[in-house]
């Protein structure tokens, strides 16, 4: 959401959200680089931190008028401690946590000067059930795009996680090395995937999509 990319430069359809992860941090952690993980963590993404034989930083998430959220102070004082990456999971699973707007521009302010790398898990783009926490892509945040890893999947809102297709936005730059490595791990995402990923996408498709989300938010009224 007010991402604008590049679909022939910046863009990489994966084999999931997984694979496009672990290909975010092969190609962009080394080992024994530190990688920050705000806790509580969606674990698939700590065994990918390990695998790759980098180092895990927590910093745990804190609770504020009744719902989680991100301390940005604490996640912004671990980056300058010598960290490689931060991952953000938003919206969050486990947590539900949604990164906002001042959020995004905090992390750009405190960021700005270092090297590391935001990676960012955007796979619940579709599940805000609040007007008041609506997602937005970090990667579309003046000063935050250019160190930015986009990080999705397709297998929650459009129920398609039997078919393996995710995606990895990113700069150009990334996306050429990312490509290597997908080509020797997988070669590319399912064509049949794909296919049928081009018919979740048509507009009788997201209307499902969206329906589904409404009934979601009904269901919890």
């Amino acid at each position: 959401k007010g991402l604008e990319i590049d679909p022939e430069r910046e863009l990489l359809l994966t084999a999931g959200a997984s694979q496009a992860f672990f290909t975010a941090l092969l190609t962009l952690v080394s080992p024994g680089e530190k990688v920050i993980l705000p806790t509580p963590f969606y674990l698939d993404h700590q065994y990918a931190v390990l695998g790759c034989g980098s180092r895990v930083i927590e910093v745990p998430m804190v609770a504020r008028e009744g719902t989680w959220r991100f301390d940005i102070d604490a996640i912004v004082e671990a980056a300058k401690d010598g960290a490689r990456a931060l991952v953000l999971v938003s919206p969050n699973n486990p947590t539900g946590a949604v990164a906002t707007r001042d959020d995004y521009e905090k992390l750009a302010a405190g960021l700005n000067g270092t090297d590391v790398v935001l990676i960012t898990d955007e796979t619940y783009d579709r599940f805000t059930l609040d007007e008041e926490w609506s997602y937005e892509s970090a990667a579309a945040v003046p000063g935050l795009k250019e160190r930015t890893v986009v990080v999705g999947s397709y297998s929650k809102s459009f129920a398609m996680a039997g078919w393996r297709m995710g995606y990895l936005a990113a700069p150009a730059s990334v996306i050429d090395e990312a490509l290597k490595l997908q080509d020797s791990m997988v070669i590319c995402a399912p064509v049949v995937s794909q296919i049928a990923l081009g018919a979740a996408l048509s507009a009788e498709g997201l209307a499902s999509v969206e329906e589904g989300r409404l009934e979601l938010r009904r269901r919890r009224e």
